[in-house]
């Protein structure tokens, strides 16, 4: 299969990208004055940080700070650190005075010498950036890179940039205090409880100007996906731009949960039909732009499946670069990369192959079997119990697709065999979301018919399954085509 964007070349060709922070843990700077940061702290039982670069003391930047300071805004470990534990703002040249101060203290943490010593005039520079820790109002460490010295002045003013020793420097000014004030440390913790998850925003009870609340009594049955999708597209069909962003809002962020049998064709088939949409019609385009932006807002926040949904919402809508960004980071980052966890890396990898493109047809359909049984081995051979499930569900949401394209082709000999691939890897739960699949692409087949009424027990989401079937082999008009 042809890839419109590769992502894992892409990855390659832009490691130098850097990470958004329009994410869950905010800007790097609180918008208080001095005073205000002294006061919240004290009142939050926080510890105060202030930032010191070239500004501080100098009143201009220079090329190291201005590399810092923007590697710090983009340190999402960082910035949630500092979220958890801290109040921090930016010292300006109206504290130059507090700012040597720290910036002494950080040169002589650095070389380890008493105070004063070694550490006037501008030789104390060469430690911005700093960052100086203060406890209940009074200075009680300042971190820096601790630089060495080279002759190379590029050397001089990169190394060190990245801020990423910041996180481990400031956590270990904390072990510190855990050690020696157990009782401000305890009452910090009371206070500042890990950061709210307050779950991903939902939009299909909202009615906006580019879309209608979707009502669940416009089909009979709620729990009757598939007639969502009917009535979607007929709406579409007719013209209906805001009603049907309302109801493939609604069917994007709650089918799969209402019928986990329509779960793959959801996140496959119907996401085409929204594409298209996109494509077609603003309202569309802000809806689901807006949906997208509501889950980058939880970044470091959310769960895997969260994170995919959000790259799905990214290809839906033609944002490849935010999504390239991401993913960079997380698998790419000097550091953020080093430090994931294998089985959360190789899942990623899995994402971003099988979640960053709409497919809406197939380049090399000779690939597709080895393709879907590559798929299954890696979620076979994956160790960690905590994604292999997550990599299964990749892999028969990509089993769906084959099998509805293939057939949609004409290759149902190739189609016949991704399905057997499928069946033996996940058995009942595969014939019904690969009928649910072809339902929606329009493919029905008396094969499928067969499977569901020879295999799998009755219940009220397979006998839906097998009366749409029947009425759609029997050529009853469903809203959808049925092939000859």
């Amino acid at each position: 299969m042809r890839y419109l964007l590769t992502l894992g070349q892409l990855l390659v060709a832009f490691c130098a990208l850097s990470q958004p922070n329009d994410d869950a843990f905010g800007e790097l700077f609180d918008d208080y004055t001095l005073e205000e940061a002294r006061d919240e702290a004290i009142a939050t039982s926080r510890l105060l940080v202030l930032y010191v670069d070239a500004e501080s003391v100098k009143g201009t930047m220079d090329k190291r700070s201005e590399l810092a300071l923007e590697n710090a805004r983009h340190d999402r470990l960082l910035r949630y650190w500092l979220r958890q534990h801290a109040v921090v703002i930016r010292l300006g040249l109206e504290h130059k005075a507090l700012a040597e101060d720290i910036l002494d203290a950080a040169c002589r943490r650095c070389n380890r010498v008493s105070a004063g010593a070694g550490c006037g005039g501008r030789k104390k520079l060469k430690y911005i950036p700093t960052f100086g820790i203060f406890h209940n109002n009074s200075l009680f460490s300042a971190v820096s890179v601790c630089r060495l010295q080279g002759d190379d002045d590029r050397f001089n003013v990169e190394f060190g940039t990245s801020m990423h020793w910041a996180v481990f420097e400031l956590e270990f000014q904390l072990d510190r205090l855990r050690a020696t004030e157990p009782v401000w440390v305890k009452l910090h913790e009371l206070r500042n409880p890990p950061i709210a998850d307050d779950g991903i925003e939902r939009f299909a009870d909202r009615e906006d100007e580019n879309a209608e609340a979707y009502d669940e009594s416009m089909v009979d049955d709620p729990e009757d996906v598939f007639r969502a999708i009917v009535l979607a597209r007929t709406q579409a069909e007719l013209g209906d731009r805001y009603g049907s962003a309302g109801t493939y809002t609604w069917i994007w962020e709650r089918a799969a949960d209402r019928d986990v049998n329509f779960g793959p064709a959801v996140r496959t088939l119907v996401t085409a039909d929204i594409q298209d949409l996109v494509a077609r019609w603003p309202n569309y385009q802000e809806r689901f732009d807006e949906m997208k932006n509501a889950g980058t807002k939880r970044m470091g926040l959310e769960t895997i499946e969260e994170f995919a949904d959000w790259a799905r919402l990214c290809a839906v809508v033609g944002d490849e670069y935010s999504m390239l960004e991401e993913f960079d980071y997380r698998l790419n980052d000097d550091f953020f990369g080093s430090i994931m966890p294998r089985d959360t890396r190789r899942t990623l990898m899995l994402i971003a192959e099988t979640e960053t493109e709409v497919v809406t047809r197939l380049y090399n359909p000779e690939r597709a079997e080895p393709e879907l049984a590559r798929l299954y081995k890696r979620a076979d051979d994956e160790p960690s119990d905590d994604v292999r499930p997550t990599m299964r569900r990749l892999a028969l949401d990509r089993a769906v697709l084959l099998h509805a394209k293939l057939i949609e082709s004409g290759d149902w000999a190739r189609a016949l065999k991704v399905a057997e691939i499928a069946i033996e890897q996940d058995g009942n739960a595969a014939r019904r979301a690969l009928a649910a699949g072809a339902l929606v692409a329009g493919q029905p087949r008396g094969w499928h018919l067969e499977q569901l009424i020879e295999f799998c027990p009755p219940s009220a989401s397979t006998d839906r399954l097998i009366g749409y079937l029947e009425e759609m082999l029997a050529g009853a008009e469903l809203g959808l085509p049925v092939e000859p």
